[in-house]
């Protein structure tokens, strides 16, 4: 498996993890591949972490990329659901 499929697997167990805890967190995504389609999904696929061609971790081991994809992951998915708070993108309208 690749990084790119390494890193949506991660983004997948976060997405489950925070819905066992708080299903209202991700409540605007019927199922993983929603979120994963989305704005927040699509601006999540961008970190260089789950870039194939990115050098910026590739000085990591296989346990130390597994893991930064875990924490990546987590942070990039608790960033997803904070910037998909109506409130959040009406004030980045604003702003």
């Amino acid at each position: 498996m690749g990084r790119k499929e390494d890193y949506r697997e991660a983004m997948e167990a976060s997405y489950d993890v925070i819905k066992d805890a708080n299903p209202e967190a991700v409540n605007q995504w019927d199922s993983f591949d929603d979120f994963f389609a989305s704005d927040q999904g699509k601006e999540a696929l961008k970190d260089p972490i789950g870039d194939p061609n990115s050098t910026e971790y590739s000085d990591l081991t296989g346990k130390e990329l597994s893991d930064a994809l875990i924490e990546k992951s987590q942070d990039n998915m608790m960033t997803a659901i904070a910037k998909s708070d109506p409130e959040y993108i009406e004030a980045e309208k604003v702003w």
